[in-house]
């Protein structure tokens, strides 16, 4: 309606003029007979008409259709522009600007040697095509659930979100075919049966496929462009714009790359990192990450690798425990103490992007960037 009152308005005077036309004639006639009532002379009486006349009207409805022109053609440019504008508004963009004029890399290293940092690639890629969502759907009862509809639809809707889509399954191959029907951006990986933990139990097996998720998307050539992900559980749902989100994951990962080179001016490659949230009162337990939703990239493989280690071993006699979250744990502690190295883990605050929703929140409607 704002940008079509005018048309509007035109239309519905366009309407109104046979209505005035035939009361205009009304007048005319009303006229006539005061007239010969009162005996004016045709010289001496001045028709009095409450109404403009035709000429009147369709003079107003030029002008009316000149500005109706005018606010089509203001709207077009507005259209027009829109693409420049979302660089400079979009959080997200403001970050891979900004740093695409900083240079960071080794400067010893030959550009032939140099593996180039993520974003200081050249932005030949649509934004939009190096970001992916995934998630995991595995067992039978996953499977009758419309809990990944759910999540896809929250992503595409509140969330805002135009990359792929991805969900790791072992449901039948068209269990989700209406969903890749109408988007072309959202892939289907079925699982291998070799990557399926027999010894183990199923919960922790249904988890170990969180650390597999680089594995599937490798192998999947028209996904080559994608370079920044979000895992999320299926029964998560996204609540507002994500471009906030990933920004804020895009400057953490930005510094952490500064201070990397820094400290290891020899190094051409980036350490692999996993970003997670804390979990709640995570400082005070054995579970700091919250392994419900985390960021990473394609250079995080090795930190996956330690991480489906860990899961495997939890479920050993000595220390039986049914935690993905215990295992990245203990990568983490393994990582302070040394043990162990080439990775990163990351903890981020959870308060302003992920909510874990009580009565009193759903009854206040909050919301916030990830709802578990």
């Amino acid at each position: 309606l704002k940008y079509h009152r005018h048309s509007i308005v035109f239309l519905g005077s366009g309407l109104w003029l046979p209505s005035l036309q035939k009361r205009f004639d009304a007048g005319t006639t009303q006229d006539r007979f005061l007239k010969r009532t009162m005996g004016a002379s045709d010289a001496s009486f001045t028709p009095y008409h409450p109404y403009p006349s035709p000429d009147t009207q369709l003079r107003r409805q030029r002008l009316i259709l000149r500005a109706f022109v005018a606010v089509l053609f203001v709207a077009f440019e507005l259209w027009r522009r829109r693409h420049d504008t979302y660089r400079q508004l979009n959080p997200l963009m403001k970050v891979l600007d900004a740093e695409n004029n900083t240079a960071m890399e080794p400067a010893h290293l030959s550009q032939a040697d140099m593996v180039e940092p993520i974003h200081r690639r050249p932005p030949t890629i649509a934004l939009d095509d190096k970001r992916m969502i995934l998630t995991v759907s595995l067992g039978k009862e996953a499977a009758k659930r419309p809990l990944v509809e759910r999540a896809y639809r929250s992503a595409r809707g509140p969330g805002q979100f135009k990359g792929y889509f991805g969900v790791v399954t072992d449901a039948p191959e068209n269990r989700y075919a209406k969903l890749q029907e109408n988007d072309d951006r959202i892939y289907i990986f079925q699982v291998k049966e070799d990557d399926v933990l027999k010894d183990i139990h199923p919960k922790l097996a249904v988890q170990y496929f969180k650390t597999l998720l680089l594995k599937y998307v490798s192998e999947v050539p028209e996904l080559d462009s994608v370079e920044y992900f979000n895992y999320i559980d299926f029964d998560i749902v996204i609540g507002e714009n994500i471009d906030g989100f990933d920004a804020m994951i895009l400057e953490k990962r930005i510094q952490a790359q500064k201070e990397y080179f820094a400290a290891h001016p020899e190094a051409t490659k980036d350490i692999p990192t996993i970003y997670f949230f804390e979990e709640i009162d995570g400082a005070t337990k054995k579970e700091p990450f919250h392994a419900g939703q985390f960021s990473f990239d394609r250079n995080s493989e090795h930190c996956f690798r330690l991480w489906g280690k860990e899961i495997i071993e939890c479920f050993l006699p000595h220390k039986y425990t049914l935690s993905d979250q215990i295992a990245i744990a203990r990568v983490g502690r393994a990582l302070d103490a040394g043990n162990v190295t080439g990775c990163k883990l990351v903890t981020t605050p959870r308060d302003r992007y992920i909510l874990f929703p009580f009565m009193k929140e759903i009854e206040s409607r909050v919301t916030k960037t990830f709802i578990h």
